[in-house]
């Protein structure tokens, strides 16, 4: 069953043309002082390979500021992927992209 649920996706972490964003490194305290500002859930083909719209993150950064992206596969990506796959393999993997705003 791992082998089901087992992929890589790519998500390109880029900013709008002309925003005042700085992308800040999680460092020792991860993201204490950030709060989730968007989150957007991404969809592949054949595990991974070939993404399925948008796999950037440029429609859900804000304007200006210091932010972390994470990449997870949240419960949610985890029951789709056992759905889409459990029962009858379609190769479709989803990922979750979250952004934090931190206090500058």
């Amino acid at each position: 069953m791992s082998g089901m649920i087992s992929a890589c996706g790519t998500i390109t972490v880029t900013t709008p043309p002309g925003s005042r964003v700085v992308i800040a490194d999680k460092g020792q305290s991860g993201i204490a002082g950030c709060t989730l500002y968007s989150q957007k859930r991404y969809m592949y083909l054949l595990w991974g390979l070939v993404p399925l719209g948008d796999n950037t993150t440029t429609t859900i950064m804000p304007k200006k500021g210091k932010v972390v992206v994470e990449t997870k596969t949240t419960l949610i990506d985890g029951l789709l992927n056992i759905l889409a796959n459990g029962f009858l393999p379609t190769t479709l993997y989803f990922n979750t992209a979250e952004v934090y705003k931190c206090t500058e």
